[in-house]
């Protein structure tokens, strides 16, 4: 259930985990998923995006000061965290906006599931892999520096430079959680991949879409063709390690 935390102003409580929540503006709902860098009460996209709608902007979870529930690992979780806080807050005819991996917890959001939604808007989409397995779609931030990061990131390098020495340990604190938190979901995409790869090698896959799409019969035929027959070994193989065609970060 969703109730606000009277510990700590400015947060909610989603099915049992706090996340930290600015809100903004009036109108139409816009929910603004922020990237791996984290959000600031202060950001100025926020305040324009207010000036014509009612910006919802949560802190996800295991980010700055939000909880990260048990169990919580994939973006995939993410996504239906963000579902259930939609329904808590019955919020229909919504803007999505999200930016970098935020853009990515959109994507996952709105294939679930596009009830509550009304547009969707992707800025700097990462997790989204678009080309071959020999092309690196996207870039590893903790392999390169930080002023590589900036430029990559900001039209305008200054607005994202931080002086974590002159900075309050609040809000390096934070900083150092998102660093924490995109790491974990980071290495989620890459088993994510592996399996994708392992399921788009195999038989199933195919007659899946050969059922559906192309003859329409419905009657897939599965190998094997029952639970009962799919045993560890089979299970375990599709985690197995693609070698040098694993997924790469540039």
């Amino acid at each position: 259930m969703l109730q606000p935390a009277g510990s700590a102003p400015g947060s909610l409580v989603v099915a049992g985990t706090r996340v930290d929540l600015i809100e903004r503006g009036s109108g139409r709902p816009l929910l603004f998923l922020h990237p791996e860098n984290g959000i600031e009460p202060a950001l100025a996209a926020i305040d324009e995006l207010a000036k014509s709608a009612r910006v919802i902007a949560p802190t996800h979870p295991g980010f700055g000061r939000s909880e990260l529930a048990g169990g919580m690992r994939t973006v995939d979780d993410l996504s239906y965290f963000y579902l259930d806080f939609l329904d808590q807050l019955d919020l229909t005819g919504l803007t999505v906006v999200g930016v970098s991996f935020g853009a990515w917890i959109a994507a996952e959001i709105a294939v679930k599931s596009t009830a509550r939604l009304s547009r969707l808007v992707m800025a700097n989409a990462v997790g989204v892999k678009v080309g071959d397995r020999e092309t690196r779609d996207i870039a590893d931030i903790f392999a390169i520096t930080d002023p590589e990061y900036l430029a990559m990131t900001y039209c305008d390098p200054a607005v994202g430079r931080r002086d974590y020495k002159a900075l309050p340990d609040a809000e390096v604190l934070a900083a150092a959680r998102a660093r924490e938190a995109t790491a974990r979901f980071e290495a989620a995409l890459a088993l994510e991949y592996r399996l994708t790869q392992h399921v788009m090698a195999a038989h199933d896959f195919y007659e899946g879409v050969r059922a559906a799409l192309i003859d329409k019969d419905q009657k897939p035929r599965w190998q094997p063709g029952n639970l009962a027959q799919i045993d560890d070994r089979a299970a375990e193989a599709y985690f197995a390690p693609l070698g040098d065609k694993e997924l790469a970060f540039d």
